[in-house]
């Protein structure tokens, strides 16, 4: 597991805090759900996250991901979080995570359920990214903590797309608070005072409404735009070049931030966005070997420092500095870069460069998907037959069935070694 994704996302001090919506979410703490649900760079989780930063209330954080589709390891992620606030809560949920097999889903549901209801204080369980969930289980799991909610708690769901859950049994009940892309959208007042933060001085209520119509109040929109300002007397010259917020001028935007750096810094940035993740151990090995004319004093950690003071959609893992991640949209209008300027063949060979380093440091799933990225699925194959003992060893069965089903379908079905390795798994 790692442990960064119980880590609430740090607010940086630029951050406009919302105060209408924080007092719709502070209003609706009796409803069992608040659903915040819109598409990518609308401010959700930093949202969330400012508001349990200035709030009293105990709280759990989830960052979900792929790799979180697997009912045992959901399960395992979700009470983790939870024991870190409440250490002596869900003990007999625990009680079956360390059985061989899972019990049926109802018994499951039924002992979380009773555990949750037996923490005495009120609390709020964060479920970030829930767009990356597509188990069913998980999903009916979730379900019956909705239709029995324990007395304390209020789940918190961010998510890109509604989940599959019982939405409209909840709106019929008056059960659910949901927060809305039309919701997040910025303000005229609100892009002032984010003006305010960024350039340290008040601006006029003509740019607020210009940024206003050309970019629909979407927040990354007004980022990557204001990121082209290097002050605030050139707004007005900027503002001129640009008509919409659209694909096309997404990309211009896009290619007007990474140009006002270094080379050699633009270079690494499109490298950075191979992985989902990185560090700056991982950007050395991606960055230095391959870039001409570096300077020497420019390595992995001064890179990402320089990310972070520029404001370049760069977002921390954890509170120690450790790992980091671009912005989602950010990340895929990099790729799109990427491919523009690189061969196949090289991004292969980036992609392979990634797998090794986080096949060294013992990140087995991270590995094994770079592989599958870097089309070399023959090295994902042999990772996979070389971790299958390990974790065999270890009774991590489910970790070995979700790095199996990393492979293609097509794959798996030709090679007995895995169809052996999965029948094992199912009568573990």
């Amino acid at each position: 597991m790692l442990f960064t994704k119980l880590h609430r996302p740090p607010v940086s001090r630029e951050h406009v805090y919302r105060t209408h919506l924080v007092e719709l979410l502070e209003k609706n703490m009796y409803k069992p759900l608040t659903l915040v649900s819109a598409g990518a760079g609308y401010g959700k989780s930093m949202l969330v996250s400012s508001w349990l930063e200035k709030s009293k209330i105990p709280y759990a954080w989830v960052s979900l991901s792929d790799e979180d589709n697997d009912l045992r390891l959901f399960i395992d992620i979700l009470t983790t979080s939870l024991r870190k606030k409440f250490p002596k809560a869900l003990r007999n949920i625990n009680n079956h995570l360390e059985t061989g097999s899972l019990p049926p889903l109802n018994v499951l549901s039924e002992s979380l359920i009773n555990d949750l209801d037996e923490i005495d204080k009120e609390f709020v369980l964060v479920l970030d990214d829930y767009h990356l969930i597509r188990n069913n289980q998980i999903n009916e799991l979730i379900n019956k903590l909705l239709q029995f909610p324990a007395q304390h708690m209020q789940l918190v769901i961010i998510t890109r797309n509604d989940p599959f859950l019982n939405l409209n049994s909840l709106r019929a009940h008056s059960r659910i608070n949901e927060i809305r892309m039309a919701d997040l959208c910025f303000n005229e007042s609100e892009i002032l005072e984010l003006l305010k933060n960024i350039f340290q001085t008040a601006t006029s209520r003509e740019i607020s409404h210009k940024l206003m119509k050309q970019t629909e109040g979407w927040i990354t929109g007004l980022r990557l735009l204001l990121l082209m300002v290097k002050k605030v007397e050139d707004l007005n010259e900027s503002l001129e070049k640009i008509h919409a917020i659209n694909p096309t001028t997404t990309d211009f935007l896009l290619e007007e931030v990474i140009s006002n750096q270094p080379e050699s810094i633009r270079n690494c940035i499109l490298k950075m966005s191979i992985p989902d993740r990185f560090c700056d151990e991982l950007v050395n090995e991606l960055c230095l070997p391959h870039v001409e004319n570096m300077e020497a004093d420019i390595i992995g950690k001064d890179l990402i420092l320089t990310l972070l003071y520029a404001n370049i959609f760069t977002i921390s893992l954890d509170f120690n500095g450790k790992w980091y991640r671009f912005h989602h949209l950010f990340r895929e209008m990099l790729q799109n870069q990427l491919n523009k300027q690189h061969s196949i063949d090289e991004i292969n060979a980036y992609h392979l460069k990634a797998s090794d380093w986080f096949d060294k440091n013992g990140f087995k799933e991270a590995a094994v998907k770079q592989a599958i990225e870097g089309h070399k699925i023959d090295l994902a194959v042999d990772l996979v037959y070389r971790y299958r003992y390990e974790l065999m060893d270890k009774g991590q069965m489910n970790r070995l069935n979700l790095l199996i089903d990393l492979l293609p379908e097509s794959i798996i079905e030709a090679t007995p070694a895995l169809l052996t390795a999965k029948a094992f798994i199912m009568d573990y």
